[in-house]
């Protein structure tokens, strides 16, 4: 059976956040659902990660990073045969970048990686616009990623 575009990632931070979403499980997974979007979607990814690294969100437009520590969120998911992370460009502020990741449709899992600024720059010092999360990618930070939900 095949799942509603991040289904999978969205019951993973319901179950995992349960003070922010009471009620019934399922009824909470099935209203996000309906109107689930890529910036809904980034904001639960977003209060998921505060809260796990207990700290809070800024206001929207702080530059570059979400999180009061510094910290920058994304989410992507595998569409065709990648993963790319966007939005990039900018977050050259931040103190680390944690991604989580939906890789449920191929690999049945969801993982977080986390990486620096520094780790990721172009040779000019820039910030990319995008990462490749690819082979490559996962074998630099093999020792990073963290499997947060398997299917």
């Amino acid at each position: 059976m095949q799942t509603q575009k991040n289904e999978k990632l969205i019951e993973y931070l319901v179950s995992s956040n349960p003070h922010l979403f009471p009620g019934d499980k399922r009824t909470v997974v099935n209203t996000l659902l309906a109107v689930a979007s890529p910036g809904m979607v980034g904001e639960l990814v977003e209060k998921h990660v505060a809260n796990k690294r207990g700290t809070y969100k800024l206001k929207a437009g702080t530059k570059g990073m979400d999180l009061a520590d510094g910290t920058e969120t994304k989410f992507a998911t595998r569409s065709g045969r990648g993963i790319k992370v966007g939005g990039l460009k900018h977050k050259g502020e931040a103190k680390r970048i944690v991604m989580i990741i939906d890789d449920v449709d191929q690999n049945g899992e969801i993982f977080e990686l986390t990486v620096t600024p520094d780790e990721i720059r172009n040779v000019d010092g820039t910030m990319p616009q995008h990462l490749n999360i690819n082979k490559e990618t996962m074998e630099k930070f093999a020792d990073r990623k963290i499997v947060l939900a398997s299917f």
